[in-house]
């Protein structure tokens, strides 16, 4: 149940800071839809063991479920990776959003 928790919260924070980094709705949604569908999948295939380092994939070992994932990692990589991915991503949104002009 804690990976769980921690999984929402890693990926809560990466939504924000795609957020952040990008100004438009839309096109937040849709990068990240992109990214899960594309990335995680067709990547995810190429890269084949290696692809438990994508972040779907680390909260799926996260929240324990290594029947669903090529490889799996533990769950405190999982959950390193998950928060390295959510606070890399955030300090580039706080690097580029606090230049930005508010008007």
């Amino acid at each position: 149940m804690v990976g769980g928790i921690i999984w929402n919260a890693a990926f809560t924070a990466i939504g924000v800071g795609l957020g952040a980094l990008v100004r438009n709705l839309s096109t937040a949604i849709a990068a990240a839809l992109a990214w899960l569908a594309l990335v995680e999948g067709l990547v995810g295939q190429l890269l084949g063991d290696n692809a438990r380092w994508l972040p779907f994939n680390a909260g799926l070992s996260l929240n324990h479920m290594p029947e669903m994932t090529v490889g799996g990692l533990s769950q405190a990589a999982a959950a390193s990776a998950l928060l390295g991915y959510a606070v890399a991503i955030c300090l580039v949104a706080i690097a580029t959003t606090v230049r930005r002009d508010v008007t």
